[in-house]
């Protein structure tokens, strides 16, 4: 369970959340300091997916080599433990003359055309080798295409407490020591970096109402809390109060059409007694009567699938369209849920038309041949 708060400027953030760690409901935090920033990248070491991505014709020429970079840093000590996970010496990160950070360059994205989650690499780069970095000057409001560089220390796809992989496009993340994270901000001033803190907690209410105290007091009015347990019991709770109206309404309507299958296959079975009473009179055994019943419950269920699946793949295809304009995913038919559709027809005809027919069975003939139709 993770609480999350984020401020900026950081030395204000630095000043709330020494405050927050010293809670007694933390077990385990992460703070991190970031701002956005881009490189340029030779051709040869762009990711093979963005290439061919590129080289679809709706896409255009232009050489996807222009990526956004992600600068991270945790403080000494955790980067110190990051380091070590990733099997660096935390040692060679502490030059501040020329910064040197660990590359994330793992991507994880959904390759729709594919239908199948894909993780690869989303950038072809060798430790040791140098980025010139750029930026954008909010102050400005333009990029600022001075740029200052930044070491490859190592290459993982490890990824520290609140940092996760990018997606399918042109960008990766650097992790860094703090300390070489304000060298940095010391020789590019223009730059505004952010802070986020990241909290796991057995008891997250708890933690963010003592989060919410020392917001109060610190009249800290633009810092700003998300507990993701809390966000996740609201979520569940309305899937489940969603869950409780679609289910009941498909069970309705789903007991609705039996009722009135069997209903109405009944019906039409008392309403031929009088045939299957002279049938059975010229001759028709018990067998031939079943085989009957059996075929004409094939053909009342074909006839059922062939109104059926039309209009159903239709009003799957309406839905799809009225969707389709929040959300991005492809058409599929789902065919076992269709398959199972179509097994339940013919079972549910199959038994209408043999509980009408063991009816039939137990009337006498003579009863039968004297009934009249209505």
């Amino acid at each position: 369970l993770q609480v999350y708060t984020y401020e900026t400027p950081i030395n204000i953030s630095s000043k709330w959340f020494d405050q927050i760690q010293t809670l007694d409901k933390i077990d385990e935090y992460s703070t991190i300091y970031s701002f956005d920033a881009s490189t340029l990248i030779d051709k040869a070491k762009v990711a093979d997916f963005l290439q061919a991505e590129q080289e679809k014709p709706e896409n255009g020429t232009a050489a996807p080599n222009l990526y956004m970079v992600a600068v991270r840093a945790l403080s000494d000590e955790r980067f110190e433990q990051y380091a070590k996970e990733v099997g660096v010496d935390p040692e060679s990160f502490n030059d501040l003359l020329q910064p040197t950070a660990i590359v994330i360059d793992a991507a994880k994205y959904q390759d729709v055309e594919a239908n199948q989650f894909v993780e690869a690499k989303v950038v072809k780069l060798d430790v040791g080798e140098t980025l010139e970095l750029g930026y954008y000057d909010t102050k400005k409001e333009q990029y600022d295409a001075k740029p200052f560089s930044l070491k490859v220390g190592a290459l993982t796809d490890k990824l520290p407490m609140g940092i996760a992989k990018q997606g399918r496009s042109a960008s990766f993340t650097v992790v860094m020591p703090k300390s070489s994270f304000d060298a940095i901000l010391l020789k590019q001033p223009q730059i505004v970096p952010s802070a986020v803190m990241y909290m796991n907690s057995d008891d997250p209410i708890g933690l963010q109402e003592d989060i919410e105290e020392i917001k109060s007091q610190t009249d800290s009015g633009t810092m700003l809390i998300y507990n993701v347990y809390q966000s996740r019991q609201r979520d569940k709770q309305m899937l489940q109060l969603t869950s409780v109206f679609v289910f009941g309404f498909v069970f309705l309507i789903t007991a609705i059409c039996v009722a009135n299958i069997f209903n109405t296959i009944s019906t039409s079975i008392s309403l031929r007694k009088r045939e299957f009473a002279m049938l059975r009179s010229v001759g028709m055994t018990p067998t031939g009567f079943t085989k009957m019943i059996r075929y004409e419950s094939i053909f009342y269920g074909i006839k059922a699938l062939l109104y059926g699946l039309p209009l159903s793949f239709g009003v799957m295809l309406l839905i799809y369209q009225s969707l389709s304009g929040s959300f991005v995913f492809p058409f599929t038919v789902p065919w076992w849920s269709t398959f199972f559709a179509v097994c339940a027809v013919f079972i549910i005809v199959g038994l209408a038309m043999l509980y009408s027919g063991a009816k039939i069975k137990k009337e006498n003939i003579m009863d039968g041949l004297k009934q009249e139709n209505i």
